[in-house]
């Protein structure tokens, strides 16, 4: 089991699945001083390597191996949702923290068997809520209690982040006059 981190301790965080979304989490990651990456796994040969490469760390060469490492403290699970239960319980069950991408799992079953594993090992089990604290999203869940209706049209995953911070970008959707209102606050 993990020591525990101290107040001038940085946390050691390791990444199992080394693709687009672990590139995200490695720049996050970089720009927080109170953790240091150590290292990556991936399933597909190269790919751990290549990230490594960008924000330096260890390849690891297999999933034991990672967690096995001692100066992992915790473990990012960024694979396809279909690895993540096997990826989070084998890093739980070697007494690391770990944070895992959405979908966590495609069944309840399997959550609350990541939430026991979490338990009898004393360590910590989350799903990773990237855009909790993004500005746009705010305001949407702002309009969204206040009642305003965003439009006739679905606006993509993709583009809300950028269209509520910017209402000009939201030309050629349908929007009420008071999601228009409201976006000009």
């Amino acid at each position: 089991m993990a020591e525990p981190i101290g107040a001038n301790d940085r946390i050691g965080i390791a990444f199992v699945g080394a693709g687009l979304v672990a590139e995200l989490h490695g720049r996050a990651v970089a720009a927080c001083e109170r953790a240091r990456f150590i290292g990556a796994y991936d399933a597909e040969p190269g790919k751990a390597a290549a990230l490594t490469a960008r924000h330096g760390g260890r390849d690891y060469r297999t999933l034991k191996e990672l967690v096995g490492d001692p100066d992992v403290d915790a473990v990012h699970v960024l694979t396809p949702p279909e690895g993540h239960v096997a990826a989070a319980l084998a890093a739980l069950r070697a007494g690391k923290d770990v944070l895992v991408e959405k979908p966590v799992a495609h069944r309840t079953a399997d959550i609350r068997r990541l939430m026991r594993a979490a338990e009898r090992a004393g360590r910590t089990c989350m799903p990773g809520h990237n855009y909790l604290y993004v500005p746009a999203l705010r305001r949407a869940k702002e309009l969204i209690a206040e009642r305003i209706a965003i439009g006739r049209r679905y606006v993509r995953a993709v583009d809300i982040l950028r269209d509520l911070e910017d209402p000009q970008a939201l030309e050629g959707y349908v929007l009420t006059p008071s999601v228009r209102d409201g976006l000009r606050r």
